[in-house]
């Protein structure tokens, strides 16, 4: 009885240099994937992509520093490891503002709340 014969056909020379270029490509977009957090988001508000340097009135992503007014006046900035963060609701109608940074909470005339 006759062997089957089996067909080998001859990879390209620049094959394995090919495979290892999609490979590489592959991985590098599956970190960039992994590393697009709000860590990232974060990032790149602080650096280039601050929506609004005078405070937002609404939330942005990285944005998570929140500008309290008192009553009386006084602003304090309120940061996500203060405990009563979670707790605090926001009236952009009274001058409260969401910040990216506490430099920017500074700069517009907040203070640290006494809690962060």
């Amino acid at each position: 009885m006759p062997q089957p014969t089996t067909r080998h056909r001859r990879l390209p020379a620049w094959f394995p240099a090919l495979a290892l270029l999609a490979v590489l490509v592959i991985a590098t977009g599956a970190t960039a994937c992994e590393r697009n957090s709000d860590l990232v988001a974060e990032e790149q508000i602080r650096n280039s992509q601050n929506p609004c340097p005078k405070g937002c009135e609404e939330s942005v992503p990285g944005c998570v520093i929140k500008g309290k007014v008192a009553p009386t006046g006084e602003k304090r900035f309120v940061t996500p490891n203060n405990r009563f963060y979670g707790a605090l609701p926001m009236d952009p109608a009274t001058g409260e503002r969401w910040f990216c940074t506490e430099a920017e909470a500074v700069s517009n005339g907040f203070s640290a709340s006494r809690d962060n």
